[in-house]
């Protein structure tokens, strides 16, 4: 039985869809500066946390065709602009594919189409490490580190994190997404 997907949505429900896929170790939060500055009211955005992420179910199956399943039964089945980021480019290519019908407009940023294989193996041990932080001062601080070669803004890391990272038991703040997960997606 496929298990539905946590889902943000913004704008009016009776408007144009797009639906929005986030890339791994991200989570559909990460469209709402998208879906709020830029797309709505003229579009409804729709952006589900894909499995293993955010508020989503973090157990396996990870395969494509099973976060393809999870997808179309916790956004619906009615044609859509599909908007895909990195591994969410991959998942919005796949269901183009699988129901050409469902897709109005594809827009993929930056797919994981093909990645090289010692290309994958790098990321994927990459993401085996523990990305811990003692406090959300410096886990924004890493992101805009991370991120400098992307234009974004102190204030708008800093709204985005917190809603992004859950305390541990060793009071540690650690993104929302299951490692296994995100190394699966790299394979």
């Amino acid at each position: 039985m496929t298990r539905t997907l946590h889902v943000r949505a913004w704008g009016p429900e009776d408007a144009p869809r797009v639906v929005c896929l986030h890339g791994v170790t991200s989570w559909g939060g990460h469209f709402a500066a998208l879906a709020e500055v830029a797309l709505t009211p003229a579009y409804r955005v729709i952006a589900p946390d894909l499995r293993g992420h955010g508020a989503a179910p973090h157990e396996p199956p990870w395969r494509l065709d099973h976060h393809l399943e999870a997808i179309l039964a916790s956004v619906g089945e009615e044609p859509a602009c599909w908007l895909g980021h990195s591994f969410g480019g991959r998942l919005a290519l796949e269901l183009a594919a699988a129901a050409p019908e469902l897709v109005q407009a594809l827009v993929l940023l930056d797919p994981a189409i093909h990645l090289l294989p010692h290309v994958a193996l790098f990321v994927a041990e990459d993401a085996r490490a523990d990305r811990s932080y003692a406090t959300l001062d410096e886990a924004v601080e890493r992101r805009l580190d991370e991120s400098r070669l992307l234009p974004t803004s102190r204030a708008r890391v800093a709204a985005e994190i917190p809603e992004h990272l859950v305390a541990h038991a060793d009071g540690r703040l650690r993104y929302r997404y299951s490692q296994a997960a995100v190394v699966a997606a790299y394979g």
